[in-house]
């Protein structure tokens, strides 16, 4: 009886990647909590910011329209300064931004993968890889995603899946990693 080699082909788009970002963000939390607390250093450097921002656009506004002093263009500008690039630090942490900013560093926009799955070890394009190297799975309805250490990750496109099908894979993944493959919603 033959083996099942499972083999997945997909051209991935933007849309991938932001959907990886969100496995990316929940696999992180499970390996050491860092995106939370750069999440919360993020939201709080922001926050910071916007009230420095607002403090010193009331101080220019008492000066000018309560003591009858001229606030200085310096002040006025840098209030409104420290507003916007607050907001900015605030809102920087969102999943589907990281998601996009990825995309336009991925070099092999409109070039189909193909990742071949065999008993032993599985191959990206040329490059062969060992089951252990998985160091975590995930999936999601439309992707399955295989982390191999904390930055680096293989994104498969389920509607990539051979003709064969999808039938027993989990199954097979788990076995051959060693993992849980876990849900992201």
């Amino acid at each position: 009886m033959a083996i099942r080699q499972y083999r997945f082909t997909s051209t991935l788009t933007e849309d991938d990647f932001v959907a990886y970002m969100a496995a990316f963000n929940r696999y992180n939390a499970y390996s050491g909590g860092m995106q939370k607390l750069s999440r919360i250093a993020f939201r709080v450097s922001g926050a910071f910011m916007m009230v420095t921002g607002l403090l010193n656009l009331v101080l220019s506004f008492y000066q000018t329209f309560v003591l009858h002093e001229p606030a200085t263009a310096t002040a006025w500008v840098s209030g409104v300064g420290f507003l916007i690039a607050g907001a900015l630090v605030w809102l920087s942490q969102n999943a589907d931004q990281a998601g996009r900013s990825l995309w336009k560093r991925y070099d092999n926009k409109g070039q189909p993968e193909v990742v071949r799955f065999s008993p032993n070890h599985y191959k990206k394009g040329d490059e062969k890889l060992e089951y252990s190297s998985v160091s975590a799975v995930y999936e999601d309805d439309s992707h399955y995603y295989l982390f191999r250490g904390r930055r680096q990750a293989d994104i498969l496109r389920k509607d990539g899946i051979d003709e064969l099908g999808l039938e027993g894979f989990d199954k097979f993944l788990e076995e051959k990693t060693d993992r849980v493959i876990r849900t992201v919603k």
